[in-house]
């Protein structure tokens, strides 16, 4: 069917994406996921990763705090919402120590 010729093109999307060495081109990868298959289950996923390549690649904490805004905004009940939510709270200080349990 075309629904899982559809899911097999993005699952290729993102792993494609995975494999990129140029976190540029991973985070453009990403963002076709997110724009292209907004309801994908990858996409909440896609800009979990893009703000977490800002910080930790190429040190563009702004364009991770958008990335991170965005996903709470478009997906808030998603799974990586909770992360971006504790992300966001640790690029603005607001983090615990410890996670809970550790």
């Amino acid at each position: 069917s075309s629904s899982a010729a559809s899911d097999v093109y993005k699952r290729q999307l993102w792993d494609r994406a995975q494999g990129l060495r140029d976190p540029a081109r991973r985070i453009e990868t990403w963002r076709k996921i997110v724009t292209l298959h907004p309801r994908h289950r990858y996409a909440p996923q896609a800009l979990l990763m893009i703000g977490f390549a800002c910080v930790e690649e190429i040190g563009d904490t702004v364009a991770a705090r958008d990335a991170y805004r965005e996903l709470i905004a478009s997906y808030p009940h998603s799974a990586s919402a909770g992360s971006a939510r504790f992300l966001l709270d640790e690029l603005d200080g607001k983090a615990p120590v410890a996670l809970p349990g550790d």
